[in-house]
Parts: C-alpha cells; sequence; structure tokens
C-alpha cells in the first residue's frame, strides 16, 4: 500500500502546486489536510478501496474549500508587472 500511495504522491503534487501557488500556504495546507484526513478516518474503516480512491475526491474538494477561504497572494495582472519590471 505505500507503494501506491507514494505514487498517489508524486501524482499529486504538481497538481497542488499549481492549485494553491497564489494562496496562503500554511492555511491552505490545513485546509487540504483536514478535508483529507476527515475523508480517510470515515470511509476507510467500511472499505479501504473506497477510502483511497475516495481520498483524491476529498483532495479535490479540499483544494477548491482552500481556494475559496484562502486570499490570494497575487493577482495574476500583479504578477505580470512584477514579471515585467524585472526583465526590462
Amino acid at each position: 500500500m505505500s507503494f501506491f500511495a507514494s505514487i498517489s504522491a508524486v501524482l499529486i503534487f504538481p497538481i497542488f502546486y499549481f492549485s494553491i501557488r497564489y494562496c496562503d500556504l500554511p492555511k491552505s495546507v490545513f485546509i487540504i489536510v483536514a478535508v483529507v484526513v476527515s475523508e480517510i478516518q470515515l470511509v476507510t474503516p467500511m472499505n479501504h478501496l473506497i477510502g483511497f480512491i475516495g481520498s483524491f475526491i476529498a483532495f479535490g474538494a479540499g483544494i477548491l474549500i482552500a481556494r475559496a477561504k484562502s486570499k490570494p497572494l497575487a493577482t495574476i495582472n500583479q504578477l505580470r508587472v512584477l514579471d515585467d519590471g524585472m526583465n526590462a
């Protein structure tokens, strides 16, 4: 099972990074971990396969909640201005 967890972590990391890169990281991580751990605690004792698959669904839900609750650190336009200023 740890092999599948390791592969899952490698596949999920890019999604995680690009989904919350402009959000407050500690708050977003707390929300996502809370949602996923809650799902694992509730569903896995009943059926481990559904718990494993459901953790991905919970991860997606956690990202959506984190993005809704977390204030973005910068907007895309602000980042473009910063990038243009550095390249000038």
